[in-house]
């Protein structure tokens, strides 16, 4: 899906910019949640007949994760309960993800406003790596995105299976085998 609000010359411009950094130098961020009671929205049945199913509207504690794709190779995941701010985003940074990148790289991550403060700005400066945002409105031009749609659709398919839902995120991050993520 596209957003009626993104700014078509600001997205040719990026791709353009980042048309000349050598994929191997681009990391891609994102982070993401589910709930335990996470639940299709199809399902088979009889023809003709419709399939109904319920949830619950209840809320319920997220578990949510952060990862870095880099040249097609996920890395640096971190799993945890509850939704992100910038103190887990720079903890995340700081334990995760700068030690497994080369000075030199350029961190691709959304506008959000946890990836916009001056301790992200200089936890990745010291790594000697560089911060390139994504034009507003734009998650499509950010491969994490299917990554994470991909790891959401293993998790409500599977989730009934597992004890918990840490278990279920497990099992889909293990699940993505390397030749499907030549596709992201």
């Amino acid at each position: 899906m596209l957003y009626a609000e993104r700014n078509d010359k600001v997205r040719r411009a990026f791709i353009n910019k980042i048309s000349k950094i050598s994929p191997e130098t681009l990391v891609y961020i994102d982070e993401a949640g589910i709930d335990k009671y996470i639940t299709r929205e199809h399902g088979r049945g009889p023809i003709g007949s419709r399939v109904r199913g319920e949830s619950s509207g209840k809320r319920y504690a997220r578990e949510s994760f952060i990862a870095g794709e880099i040249d097609g190779e996920i890395i640096a995941p971190f799993c945890y309960t509850g939704t992100c701010d910038s103190n887990i985003f720079n903890l995340w940074l700081k334990d995760f993800l700068l030690p497994e990148l080369n000075p030199g790289t350029t961190i691709v991550m959304d506008n959000a406003a946890i990836h916009k403060s001056n301790d992200t700005k200089t936890l990745v400066e010291s790594h000697k790596c560089k911060i390139l945002f994504l034009p507003a409105y734009s998650p499509d031009l950010n491969p994490i995105e299917r990554l994470w749609s991909r790891i959401k659709s293993i998790i409500k398919k599977s989730i009934s299976g597992f004890k918990t839902l840490a278990n279920a995120i497990d099992h889909a991050f293990k699940s993505i085998i390397p030749f499907w993520i030549c596709y992201i």
